[in-house]
Order: C-alpha cells, then structure tokens, then sequence
C-alpha cells in the first residue's frame, strides 16, 4: 500500500525551448508526444521558438496545427534557455512541469523515470550515466567541475543540476527567477530545495547523442555568464 504522503504524476506539462533546431524539433517532439500518451493520462507540450533564424517557428506551428495538446510559444526576441523556460511556465496548465531540449540529447525516454511514487512536493532530478561515452571529453570534464563547485559552493549533494527535473508546478509559479540561461535549472532547484524546503528523488538516464547542430553550452559568452550567474545566486541561495 503506498503511503499517503506519496503521490504519483498523473498530469504533466512539457517545454521545450527551441532556438534554430529545425534539424531536430521535429523528430523530437513526435517521439515525445508518443511517450506521453503512453505514460500520463493528461499532458500538454509547451514548444517555445527563442527567436530562431531558421525555420523553427514554421515547424513548431506545423506541429501544433497537426497535433492536440501542443501549443507554440514565439518569443520577438532571443531570451536563451532560461528566459524560455520561463515563458512557457507561465502557460503551463498541469500538475507537474518539466523540460526537454529540443536538440535530442536528453531522450524522452526520460518520462519513464517520472511514473514511480515519490513524496509530495518533492523535486524528480534526473542525472545521466553516460556522460563521458555520449559528450567530448572536454564537455563531460567541464560538467563534472560545474557539478562538484555547485554542490560545495551551495552545501548540496546532487549528482547532476541541469537536467530534465520535474517540479509540481505550483512551486515554480511562485518563485520569482533571474537566471535567463543555463543556470536556470541550478536556480529553481536551489529555490525548491531551500526556500520551498521541498525533498529531492534523484534517477538515472542516459544521455543520447545530439540529433543536429552544434552545443552551445561551451561557448566562451555561456561560460562566463555562468561564472557571473553563480556569484548572483550565491548571493541570493
């Protein structure tokens, strides 16, 4: 008998913010939408388009126009990952919300990890086994030293920050966020864990190869943002 304080996702929200992914939105959004009407019996996907160059937009509205429950976010101008994140939360309708990037790297295969019981009010944070087999030496190395300094610099002890977690989404619609790139997912976790005193269940997944283009997340403008980012954050968490 599971216990009443456990509870299990039954409706869920998705993001997924897109900036010149027109090689892979697609593809990533059908499997996605196939995964999540076998897992949930209620589910939305929220595609934000981050000012693309490219020919995002005219994708995702293809997508949204050719299937239920899919709803197009276009931003006028370029917000990065966080900024998107943040848009599509405040049109999100169900229980629960989570993110997936539109690249691919992280496989929707995900959301099976997300159907176990765990506590109320907790935080799912995913943390991937393959990180050295599916990133550049370079990358991986670089994650590991953001994860370890994250995890002294705030006194936490998380396997990975930046991954698809997945909140109940009355906790995220009352924080109030700063970080507008990849330190949003540091941040909204920081908030959960010691503002909204909530717990944390962490699960394993494997990282995928990228479907098409290039990371941003080494490039010299993301790194520094970051390194400024942290001292903000130390500052508020």
């Amino acid at each position: 008998m599971r216990d009443k304080s456990e509870v299990v996702i039954k409706d869920i929200s998705i993001i997924v913010p897109a900036y010149n992914e027109e090689g892979s939105l697609e593809k990533l959004v059908i499997e996605l939408r196939e995964t999540l009407i076998s897992l949930f019996s209620s589910w939305e996907i929220i595609i934000v388009n981050d000012a693309s160059s490219d020919n995002t937009a005219v994708i995702a509205d293809e997508l949204k126009n050719r299937f239920s429950n899919i709803h197009v976010i276009h931003n006028l101008e370029n917000k990065n990952v966080g900024g998107s994140y943040i848009e599509g939360l405040k049109v999100v309708t169900k229980s629960y919300v989570s993110w997936l990037p539109a690249d691919g790297e992280i496989p929707p295969s995900i959301l099976e990890n997300f159907t176990q019981t765990f506590k109320e009010n907790s935080v799912l944070v995913p943390y991937p086994t393959n990180s050295f087999r599916q990133r550049s030496f370079i990358r991986a190395i670089i994650s590991k030293i953001f994860r370890s300094t994250v995890n002294i610099l705030f006194k936490i002890n998380l396997k990975y920050q930046n991954g698809s977690n997945v909140y109940p989404t009355h906790i995220l619609k009352n924080g109030n966020f700063d970080s507008n790139g990849f330190l949003i997912h540091l941040e909204m976790l920081l908030y959960s864990i010691k503002i909204m005193k909530c717990e944390v269940s962490q699960v394993p997944f494997k990282l995928e190869k990228r479907a098409s283009g290039d990371s941003k997340a080494l490039s010299f403008k993301n790194i520094l943002d970051i390194c400024i980012g942290l001292i903000i954050l130390k500052k508020k968490y």
